[in-house]
């Protein structure tokens, strides 16, 4: 059976998961905020969630912000790499 990938820190533990993989247009925020309200939609009950991890894709964080005020969001090191360091 598929499980959550774990993290543990030394107070907290985390789980995170891939939810969404959708392919769109990459400055076309307006886009990423319909797939979040479609994807809330389904949802039995809004999520409360803390934080996001994302690259560094404007559109999403545009998006994230717009839908998820109160939430932190971070930029993923690796995908920072892989777009300023390693290209």
């Amino acid at each position: 059976m598929w499980q959550p990938q774990r993290r543990k820190y030394p107070s907290l533990c985390v789980y995170s998961t891939t939810v969404l993989f959708i392919s769109l247009p990459t400055d076309c925020a307006s886009a990423v905020v319909q797939v979040l309200r479609w994807l809330l939609d389904m949802l039995p009950h809004a999520p409360a969630v803390a934080a996001f991890m994302v690259d560094f894709e404007a559109a999403l964080w545009q998006a994230l912000y717009k839908e998820f005020p109160d939430a932190s969001i971070k930029g993923c090191v690796i995908h920072f790499a892989q777009a300023n360091i390693l290209t």
